[in-house]
């Protein structure tokens, strides 16, 4: 509503509808309630009821002009009467322009396609009703080809960037219907990433698709993970105390559990205090913890404290994952997941901790690791 140029693309709009209506209804008084804001998950629009009373196809009022319910009666509600609606009507500013008739003769002359369904009405005919809306967000599809279409109005003050991003917000809903297919397996540049996509697989397979992030270096790998699939949905917290609560607040609400994803060393210290009242609570909560690999464990710095067992008195489960490496079967992964959701949400539900003992983070398992320039960092 703070917006001009959105306010007068809607004034432009309600007060065409207005002069559209006026010719048919009972003495050309049509009424415009106040503006209000309908919300969507995605995109929000204007609004304004617009009403009037139907005049009768002779042009004089019909029976339902004097009642107090405004619906057309049978004797005015007609094929003919609801198609003078939609000649008057149709298109509307919002799919054509202003003025109509000039709008409509420039879309003719600069699209060099057919509209085809979209921006048309469409809706249903009875003997006491009609209603009909205008397909502006639509999906056509025909054969296994899904055509989507979506569209925004230009009017002064008007971007083109900002008109772009509208329409990828209203496209928005149809868009995750059709998610892109997931890359093959061997495409992936490491173990490391092989692994974190199998995890986050599963999670969202048993109904956790919702990951609280707490940036670090070592958990890139999950973080990547979650951020590539279809179905999640992220948070980045900066505090690793204040993301476990986050996700703690999360089950509590929803009644399901979130996945907390954090790096190695003091940053899984910051989780305990979440999961002892997940644990106190009986809420089921989701520790994703990365570590480094065996070698790298209790060498004095704080980075690289132990933490398979610190939260042992308080978690459900608790299983230190190894190393990615061809050795151990994916299925045995696949299957740890499974069973640290089935105790998180199990009969005494609460917090399971997943730590993943990971070695390089992303670099591809051939070519330079680092820098080139440095004999030996090479892999072959």
């Amino acid at each position: 509503m703070a917006s001009h140029k959105d306010r007068f693309e809607n004034r432009v709009t309600a007060e065409s509808i207005e002069d559209a209506l006026r010719p048919l209804v009972q003495g050309g008084r049509v009424e415009r309630f106040p503006a209000f804001v309908l919300r969507l998950q995605h995109v929000q629009h204007i609004c304004h009821k617009i009403t009037g009373r139907l005049r009768g196809r002779s042009g004089a009022a019909s029976e339902s002009d004097t009642q107090e319910d405004w619906r057309e009666s049978p004797e005015t509600c007609s094929s003919s009467s609801a198609f003078d609606f939609l000649a008057a009507l149709h298109p509307t500013p919002a799919v054509a322009g202003e003025p109509r008739l000039t709008a409509l003769q420039a879309i003719r002359q600069l699209e060099p396609f057919d509209r085809g369904f979209y921006a048309g009405p469409i809706g249903f005919l009875s003997r006491e009703s009609a209603e009909f809306a205008v397909a502006i967000r639509s999906v056509l599809i025909v054969r296994e080809r899904a055509h989507v279409f979506a569209g925004a109005g230009i009017v002064p003050g008007s971007t083109a960037e900002g008109e772009w991003a509208e329409i990828g917000a209203k496209m928005a809903n149809f868009v995750r219907m059709f998610p892109r297919p997931s890359p093959p397996l061997r495409s992936l540049p490491n173990l490391a990433t092989l692994w974190a996509t199998l995890v986050v697989e599963e999670l969202a397979r048993n109904g956790v698709t919702h990951f609280v992030i707490a940036p670090g270096s070592r958990s890139t790998p999950l973080v990547t993970a979650a951020a590539r699939h279809p179905d999640t949905t992220l948070m980045v917290h900066h505090d690793e105390r204040g993301a476990g609560f986050y996700c703690l607040g999360y089950a509590r609400a929803r009644g399901r559990p979130a996945a907390v994803i954090v790096t190695s060393g003091t940053a899984v210290a910051n989780l305990l205090p979440a999961a002892v009242e997940a644990a106190t609570d009986r809420v089921p909560l989701l520790l994703l913890t990365a570590d480094r690999p065996p070698e790298q464990r209790d060498c004095g710095a704080n980075q690289t404290v132990a933490q398979p067992d610190m939260f042992l008195h308080f978690a459900r489960w608790t299983k230190d994952v190894p190393c990615p490496t061809p050795e151990v079967l994916a299925s045995s992964l696949l299957s740890d997941v499974d069973y640290a959701v089935s105790m998180a949400r199990g009969a005494d539900p609460g917090p399971v901790h997943l730590n993943f003992m990971l070695r390089e983070n992303l670099a591809p398992e051939g070519g330079a690791v680092r820098d080139t320039a440095v004999p030996g960092l090479h892999s072959e």
